[in-house]
């Protein structure tokens, strides 16, 4: 057997298993994205939107977030104003609400709010 033969066979014989170990990898991480279930904090999280406007908060805070709005279609005189969940310099929760923003939800002068985040809060619960 000549060199060029030899070093042809090596080529080929690499060729062929680096091809064989994709092909496993790929069928095997298949295989445990079907037995690895999803843990149920997981299934919300296509509810939490942050649009470009908005100021980044916790996947939870967004999910209510979400939830607050649809209450909120409700009223028609609160269609304009902005809405939306933050978080603080200090790590805490804040509840944007037009131009201003509140650490606690009774800070918030309008009932209507208040009771449209406490539901939402209510329902994320159950």
């Amino acid at each position: 057997m000549e060199l060029s033969d030899l070093i042809s066979l090596v080529v080929v014989l690499a060729v062929v298993i680096t091809l064989s170990l994709i092909f496993w990898s790929r069928l095997v991480r298949r295989r445990m994205k079907d037995l690895v279930a999803k843990p149920k904090s997981f299934e919300s999280i296509k509810d939490a939107r942050i649009s470009g406007q908005e100021f980044a908060a916790s996947l939870t805070s967004e999910q209510i977030e979400e939830m607050v709005k649809a209450r909120l279609t409700e009223y028609p005189d609160l269609a304009e104003v902005g809405f939306d969940f933050a978080t603080g310099d200090d790590g805490s929760l804040l509840i944007c609400i037009g131009e201003m923003s509140y650490r606690e939800v009774t800070e918030i002068p309008d009932a209507r709010i208040r009771k449209a985040i406490e539901e939402a809060v209510e329902e994320f619960n159950r």
